[in-house]
């Protein structure tokens, strides 16, 4: 599991090369996770989510990071996405060349 980097802005963000499908970052509700695709092919990031939302419907979210581009995710709802260790999972589609951080909010 990656360490969260605890910051302000400008604070540069430690990143980690993926070395499986499924990974974990720890998440206090005012996490975001960074994903950067080094590959030629677009991938897909699905966070879990845990919980069923108040409808009865179980919402992961699928975001889809282009070739040579990198996105954020998140803020994460703990209730919804926390496992028993207070992360969230997320599952990449490939993970040759990707690489992950991530950043709790200070508010």
């Amino acid at each position: 599991m990656t360490q969260s980097t605890k910051g302000t802005l400008g604070t540069p963000l430690t990143y980690v090369s993926a070395t499986a499908l499924v990974n974990y970052v720890y998440n206090n509700g005012d996490t975001i996770l960074f994903v950067k695709n080094g590959s030629a092919s677009p991938i897909t990031v699905t966070i879990d989510s845990r919980e069923l939302c108040n409808q009865g419907i179980d919402h992961d979210i699928v975001v889809t990071v282009a070739n040579a581009t990198e996105k954020a995710i998140g803020m994460f709802n703990k209730n919804r996405f926390n496992d028993g260790t207070s992360s969230i999972k997320f599952t990449l589609s490939s993970f040759t060349t990707i690489s992950y951080a991530s950043v709790e909010v200070l508010t």
